[in-house]
């Protein structure tokens, strides 16, 4: 590598002083020491590729090697070449510094999380990854210094949120940046107005629409960050900052909710009601979905024998079509509680982002739902995610029972069931764990089901708990 001097023009405010001036580099400064007091840069000449690396010129001094790892891993690998022609080395003339390219050196100038997604995650119970989005915002890299991977070049900078899509984060990184500035400096574009600072510049909505990266809160992190597991939070924390994304942009999805009584159930079952993508399929949970065929109408006809004891909530699409859906369960008991109380079921959609948008409506409506988005596990959990609740019972309308052992055409047809997956004949109610009664296991697709024993003691109990909550149980 040959190094060659090239004089700049001086700067309004040296470098130096602008590391002093800044209050949030204190844990910084252990580099002033090692660094000259001086305005003059250097090209570095290297045969690696065609061009030049700027540097200031300390960083020559065999001094490098006294510098943390972060730093020296900005100022190393996070500045692309500059094109030669840029410079006459032949001349002795000073030149301008490239617009930016001192901002590029102090990279605290650029990292910068919009005061926008600050303040809407602050909604979002304190922890870690809000200390970490602070300092990442001032420059600070050190208090998370392990946390950061080795590829400083793609690390995302100025997050904000999109401008077109605001349930996902936009955002630059300095390998972009560095190609937009080479391009205003050899006179191709104008991306920046050069009488304002860059990380200004790279807050405007123009060029942020044009030229900046969208894309989801876990993918920046994971372009920013090392894997998951090293890091000092968990995935259900991040898990709540993409949520709070969702729920900020949701009316940008071309989205809606709405709440419909048992009888629209086997319409939005049906797949042919269902939204199909681009190449022409239903992706997702619900596109798999075990009741979605025409022959399933029959089965999921059940549903709508329930009358007040059962709705549905669909979430569809601006063209009518079905994104997602999950039955709530009305009239619903356990041990402990008095009163009756809501369940919302599984969720099916199209895309897993949706299931927030369901997971909200549960708890703005305070209505119980699973833990787990699985037809195996059954644990429910109160509205908020939080606290477990325990068995639950739904006891079913007269009409069920008597058609229970009917046959030919008169035979009932049991869609598959997810969480409410017992059914009790004695006690003619559904139920969410065979602890708490039930013969009969509820998850077949022809239709049927299968018996599990009878165990006339468990039937009693679920009859005992049934009248203590005044329901009249038919015999």
């Amino acid at each position: 590598m040959r190094t060659n001097v090239i004089k700049f023009k001086q700067q309004d405010d040296s470098i130096i002083q602008k590391i002093l001036r800044d209050k949030n580099l204190y844990k910084c400064q252990s580099i002033l020491p090692l660094v000259s007091f001086d305005e003059e840069y250097v090209i570095l000449e290297e045969k690696l590729f065609d061009g030049f690396k700027i540097a200031p010129k300390w960083q020559l001094e065999n001094k490098f090697w006294k510098l943390d790892e972060m730093w020296y891993n900005w100022y190393i690998k996070s500045n692309d070449s500059w094109p030669a022609e840029l410079f006459d080395r032949r001349t002795m003339k000073p030149y301008d510094t490239p617009y930016g390219m001192v901002e590029l050196h102090m990279p605290w100038s650029l990292f910068r999380v919009s005061n926008q997604l600050i303040e809407l995650f602050q909604n979002i119970p304190r922890c870690s990854l809000h200390d970490f989005l602070e300092d990442y915002s001032r420059g600070s890299m050190h208090r998370f210094s392990s946390v950061f991977n080795g590829v400083p070049s793609e690390w995302p900078i100025s997050l904000d949120v999109a401008v077109d899509n605001k349930t996902k984060i936009s955002f630059f990184t300095p390998k972009k940046i560095t190609e937009l500035l080479k391009s205003d400096a050899l006179g191709y574009t104008n991306y920046f107005n050069k009488d304002r600072t860059l990380s200004d510049c790279m807050a405007d909505i123009e060029i942020r629409q044009k030229k900046a990266t969208m894309t989801t809160f876990h993918r920046a992190m994971e372009k920013l960050c090392v894997d998951s597991y090293n890091r000092p939070w968990n995935s259900s924390v991040e898990n709540q900052f993409s949520d709070t994304l969702m729920l900020n942009g949701v009316d940008d999805l071309d989205v809606k909710l709405q709440i419909y009584d048992s009888k629209h159930i086997p319409s939005a079952y049906d797949g042919k009601s269902y939204y199909r993508n681009s190449e022409g399929y239903t992706p997702g949970t619900l596109g798999r979905s075990c009741m979605r065929s025409e022959e399933d109408q029959r089965k999921v006809a059940f549903y709508a024998k329930l009358g007040d004891n059962l709705k549905i909530l669909v979430l569809e699409h601006k063209d009518g079509s079905v994104v997602g859906r999950a039955l709530i369960w009305q009239n619903c008991y356990n041990r402990r509680r008095k009163d009756s109380f809501q369940v919302m079921d599984r969720v099916y959609t199209t895309e897993n982002r949706y299931e927030v948008l369901f997971h909200y409506y549960a708890k703005t409506n305070n209505i119980i739902r699973k833990k787990l988005n699985s037809y195996t596990n059954n644990t429910l959990v109160q509205p908020n995610g939080k606290g477990g609740v325990g068995a639950c019972l739904i006891q079913m309308p007269d009409k069920i029972k008597d058609q229970f052992n009917s046959d030919g055409d008169n035979r009932l047809l049991w869609p598959w069931l997810d969480t409410f997956k017992f059914y009790d004949e004695k006690a003619n109610a559904l139920v969410t764990h065979k602890q708490l009664g039930g013969e009969y296991f509820m998850q077949n697709v022809s239709g049927r089901y299968s018996r599990l024993g009878s165990n006339e003691d468990r039937s009693i109990e679920l009859i005992s708990i049934m009248q203590a909550k005044n329901l009249e149980v038919y015999q």
